[in-house]
């Protein structure tokens, strides 16, 4: 039996498809008030769906509990600094739970779904890789953090005798029914103009991503890490790819990086008195400015692995979504 945390999300929901497809045992983990997306009704009878907390211990240990294999995708995504301590609570507490459930009943095997957040920096003109050290900085958002001390109990958990693998996916890209995500990436392109920052962005299907961790859980791989990652390119290209796929003729309008420092500034005053959340934080602001590289060459090594080139991968996302 295969257990998946987070099926409801975008990487869960499509790893339970291709799962599915595969005719594997299923069990998925959801939180009581998840809705499932429309594209796994047709597996219904094909996974069997469990509700549990994944701050709470003993409930994951249960739910565990027959399961061979673990797919650990489950993770809240904020950069408001107001969901610290849920974020610490569901990314590094529900991670340390599923990894001392995992020892305690003898998972074969487990995937665990982190971050390039929880990477380190490369020096100067080097490209960023699984040995970049990570450290604190002032800077760091609080998920960037929560992904760091997750890792940081899957290699406890190797260390003490668990067999996992984990992989490091770049901006996931993919067909999600929910709003925000990548997909807003999409629909911002979609009038008639955009901004766009100074920096680069790696990116990666969700589909070559699924595919990747289905392929490393059935290696003979363990105790390593992988960066998931199709292509590095400028937002202004990525920006007028997604232009030329739709079929969109906006107009781009660079924005400078003294412009996003001042944006930076708006946000952190509205953020004092704002009751809703800004549509833009000020670390995917600061991330929109740098020119990281990111080597993906290890896993194409070691598996042969092959990806969707970001062209093909929007023009899928396009017809998928009709």
């Amino acid at each position: 039996m295969i257990l998946v945390t987070g099926g409801t999300g975008l990487v869960g929901s499509h790893l339970l498809q291709a799962l599915a497809q595969q005719q594997m045992p299923i069990r998925a983990i959801k939180r009581p008030n998840s809705i499932l997306p429309n594209s796994l009704l047709s597996y219904a009878n094909q996974i069997e769906w469990i509700e549990a907390d994944l701050t709470d211990y003993f409930a994951i240990e249960k739910a565990m509990q027959g399961c061979s294999h673990i797919y650990h995708c489950a993770a809240m995504v904020s950069f408001d600094p107001k969901d610290k301590k849920i974020i610490d609570q569901i990314n590094v507490q529900g991670t340390a739970n599923i990894v001392n459930a995992a020892l305690f009943l003898g998972i074969t095997k487990m995937i665990f779904v982190s971050s390039i957040a929880a990477l380190g920096e490369a020096k100067p003109g080097m490209l960023i890789d699984e040995n970049c050290h990570w450290t604190y900085d002032i800077q760091a958002s609080d998920y960037s953090i929560s992904k760091f001390e997750s890792e940081r109990e899957v290699w406890r958990g190797i260390t003490e005798g668990l067999n996992a693998v984990i992989v490091n996916p770049s901006v996931i890209l993919g067909f999600d029914e929910k709003p925000g995500g990548a997909m807003s990436l999409i629909h911002m392109v979609n009038s008639k103009f955009y901004f766009y920052p100074t920096g680069k962005i790696a990116l990666v299907f969700v589909i070559d991503l699924c595919d990747a961790m289905i392929a490393l859980m059935k290696s003979d791989i363990s105790g390593e890490r992988y960066i998931v990652s199709s292509e590095n390119m400028t937002y202004k290209e990525f920006f007028a790819l997604i232009a030329s796929v739709y079929q969109y003729n906006p107009i781009a309008i660079k924005i400078s990086n003294g412009m996003s420092n001042l944006l930076i500034i708006f946000i952190q005053l509205y953020s004092l008195f704002a009751i809703k959340r800004p549509l833009l934080s000020k670390f995917s602001l600061r991330a929109s400015q740098k020119n990281h590289i990111f080597n993906n060459q290890k896993l194409i090594q070691a598996i042969g692995f092959k990806y969707t080139s970001i062209k093909d991968t929007l023009a899928l996302i396009k017809e998928k979504k009709g």
